[in-house]
């Protein structure tokens, strides 16, 4: 197992250089590419975006077991950008990879395109920005949920990577807006389960403890979940077998302190909370819906419109559901209808902005669209144990330290059937 103490100081040493250059905010486009160039991994052009931007990945290590991580998959997660680069940093300073008989391939960024067209990276730790000046392409538009099609180059370029390196493990880096972490994976993970729960309570980060999320990936243990299906890149490279263990790291931007407790919550007040969450928010999430609706004329012109179109064109369910635990009342009530919502007004303030040009007939709807944002940020903290906001250098350590783990781990893994 990771000695987190030993290896937290080489961490933050090799976060603290990064944000010397770049300063207390995640990267902008032109900085990853000066980040990455300020690497001295061999670096190899994988291919070009849809937009014309190059896809790097840097090597570590020219013999040993191959090793595969990626970040940026998802576009508005540049938590996973800054995490890889200071992965390949610390390569740099130990040498890690060599005295583990590893050869570690990173690429930094898979979808750039995307990535330019988020603008909170200025301002992260406010939640209603991240609400608004998020971007996140549709699926079918992105290079993360594309293996299966494969239309896109910068999926084909990774899976042209992954073919030809045969990596053992891939690890795909990404954050969870709210209100959790947690880990996807492939298989068992030797130590895995202690690390997590030494993680969350040395930097008071909860790791998502629900029965399964997204009610597709099933519980293993607190804040580790199975790898299912092939709709994620690493879903798809593990089944098609391109790699043997495929793991998704996945740590959360704005945390509630409940989303880990597994202890039992009344009905009653369950009802209750959903009663003034209805109250506040079933209005707002009306108007939004037919605001969208009035915009149908602009629906073909403009990129963040299938984005939206994806997630929220129906608006976000209010409907009851059956909880048992803090844990689950937090993730089924705070974030997929509390966050939810607040995402949607965000996200459609933000094409009235763009698309409409500030056109003043839309004064009136950006005012009340503002004010629903604050009626569910203020949900948010009303019902929660507890809302956090975490320092961008917390979230990487938590992020690389779960990466460290799982590159001592690989000889053990890789002797077992």
């Amino acid at each position: 197992m990771v000695n987190i103490e030993t290896l937290l100081k080489t961490i933050i040493e090799c976060y603290d250089f990064i944000k010397s250059l770049i300063g207390e905010r995640y990267p902008s486009i032109g900085s990853v590419y000066e980040l990455i160039n300020s690497l001295h991994g061999s670096k190899l052009m994988l291919c070009r975006s849809r937009g014309g931007r190059p896809i790097y990945a840097l090597r570590y290590g020219n013999k040993g077991l191959p090793v595969l991580v990626w970040g940026g998959g998802d576009a508005n997660e540049p938590l996973g950008v800054l995490s890889s680069i200071t992965l390949a940093k610390i390569l740099e300073l130990t040498g890690l990879h060599d005295r583990l008989g590893l050869s570690v391939f990173i690429v930094p960024l898979l979808d750039p395109d995307g990535y330019v067209l988020n603008k909170w990276f200025d301002n992260p730790y406010d939640p209603k920005h991240y609400a608004m000046w998020s971007y996140r392409p549709a699926i079918d538009d992105s290079p993360e949920y594309t293996f299966d099609k494969q239309h896109l180059p910068e999926t084909r370029g990774l899976i042209e990577l992954i073919k030809d390196v045969k990596p053992f493990i891939v690890i795909s880096l990404h954050s969870q807006p709210y209100p959790g972490s947690y880990v996807l994976v492939s298989r068992e993970i030797p130590g895995l389960r202690d690390v997590v729960v030494r993680l969350s309570r040395s930097f008071n980060a909860p790791f998502i403890n629900v029965k399964e999320l997204f009610e597709e990936y099933k519980r293993i243990d607190v804040g580790i979940y199975s790898i299912v299906g092939t709709l994620s890149g690493i879903g798809y490279v593990v089944k098609k077998g391109f790699s043997t263990v495929g793991i998704v790291p996945d740590i959360a931007e704005f945390y509630d302190l409940g989303a880990s407790i597994d202890k039992p919550i009344s009905r009653n007040k369950v009802k209750k909370s959903m009663d003034v969450i209805n109250n506040s928010l079933c209005k707002c999430i009306e108007k939004a819906v037919n605001v969208y609706n009035s915009l149908r004329d602009l629906r073909s012109s403009h990129a963040f419109f299938k984005s939206f179109e994806d997630n929220y064109s129906n608006g976000v369910s209010l409907d009851y559901v059956g909880v048992n635990t803090v844990a689950e009342y937090v993730f089924h009530y705070l974030y997929r209808k509390v966050w939810r919502s607040m995402m949607m007004f965000g996200q459609l303030s933000r094409i009235i902005i763009e698309a409409c040009g500030g056109d003043n007939e839309f004064k009136d709807q950006l005012k009340d669209l503002n004010q629903c944002m604050c009626k569910a940020e203020d949900l948010l903290k009303k019902f929660g144990l507890g809302f956090v906001v975490k320092s961008i250098r917390d979230k990487v350590a938590i992020e690389v330290l779960l990466v460290l783990h799982l590159l001592y781990s690989i000889k053990s893994m890789y002797m077992k059937p």
